[in-house]
């Protein structure tokens, strides 16, 4: 779908596809987002998305340096349906949080571009989506949480800065797969159920803080 002018979300949500949107982008409070990849498509001018409370967003896709220009401003906490940061994305990361939280849902969040991205509110992954890293740098917020049946943080390069942040597995089975090895400022187990979190064979989390096992398994591959 390419919209050239506005684009205005009010209410119900995009299952599939892609909108290419080349104007003016706007999300109502009522909106539900859904899995449908949103695109700024307008290379030639900045979009603004301003989040309301209430909204939701699309799974969001920056793709080309142009991408920069553009602005996710974040006037509540709000659920993205996924967060893509392509390999052909450069610059800095064009979301502010203004102290609000994010939550990723269903697509979960990529970082594939040699930029950094350092969330500075909670930044939170819900029904089992993913987190994954092959570039760049990550800097952690005070807190992150993966949930959910999944909720697997998978990093095969790039850089996480731990800083003095908490990563938090909730929820069901999920997996921890990295590149040998990973460290984190503070870890929190609080799976129920008797559920676990499987440590890829081969591959070390080193814990420079505190470890806390609430409940749940910790098992190796």
């Amino acid at each position: 779908m390419v919209v050239s002018n506005t684009l205005t979300l009010t209410d119900g949500l995009v299952a599939s596809g892609t909108i290419d949107a080349q104007g003016a982008i706007s999300v109502g409070s009522a909106f539900d987002g859904g899995t449908a990849r949103l695109n700024f498509a307008d290379d030639s001018e900045a979009q603004t998305i301003n989040v309301t409370s209430g909204a939701k967003l699309p799974y969001i896709y920056l793709d080309s340096a142009s991408d920069a220009n553009d602005s996710i401003i974040l006037n509540a906490s709000t659920e993205f349906y996924g967060l893509n940061i392509t390999s052909g994305f450069s610059g800095t990361v064009p979301i502010t949080f203004n102290g609000n939280n994010m939550t990723l849902n269903a697509s979960g969040f990529t970082l594939a571009a040699n930029v950094t991205f350092a969330p500075t509110s909670p930044f939170d992954f819900s029904n089992g989506v993913d987190f994954t890293q092959s570039d760049g740098t990550f800097t952690a917020p005070a807190s992150m949480t993966l949930s959910g049946d999944g909720g697997n943080f998978t990093k095969s390069g790039g850089t996480f800065n731990e800083g003095t942040g908490t990563v938090i597995f909730a929820g069901q089975h999920s997996t921890y797969d990295v590149a040998t090895t990973e460290t984190f400022y503070n870890v929190t187990l609080n799976k129920t159920g008797g559920w676990q979190l499987t440590v890829t064979s081969g591959d070390t989390m080193v814990v420079s803080n505190t470890l806390t096992l609430t409940d749940g398994l910790v098992a190796s591959g």
